[in-house]
């Protein structure tokens, strides 16, 4: 599995969205190294869909780069999933690890400690 699936995959299982049927098919097909479903097509109804989703999780952290202001981790996760499909295997980990590190807050250390796990040699 591609270091971007697997940040994908950390970012959208913090945030409880793994578990969303059209969101795990995004998955699914990211693993399988296919092209993303509808609505992940277009960033705007991805994140239409995600707000509208009775079965979404909504869940406040706070927000990266610390101040007063909360910020809904689902919709920090999401993003990652499109990322780490994109066409540069390099990119593609480092934006959906990024966007994982600012779903998972404060705990981020130890993700990137699960990252660094993965790495070869």
């Amino acid at each position: 599995m591609a270091a971007g699936s697997i940040a994908a995959m950390r970012a959208l299982a913090a945030a409880g969205l793994d578990r969303i049927g059209w969101i795990a098919a995004g998955l699914a097909a990211l693993d399988r190294g296919e092209d993303l479903p509808e609505p992940f097509d277009d960033e705007g109804r991805a994140f239409d869909r995600l707000f509208t989703d009775p079965s979404v999780p909504r869940t406040l952290v706070p927000a990266p780069g610390g101040g007063n202001d909360d910020a809904l981790q689902q919709a920090m996760a999401l993003p990652a999933l499109p990322a780490a499909a994109g066409p540069d295997p390099l990119r593609a980990a480092l934006e959906a690890l990024a966007h994982a590190a600012v779903t998972w807050g404060g705990a981020r250390q130890e993700l990137f400690a699960q990252a660094r796990a993965q790495l070869p040699g």
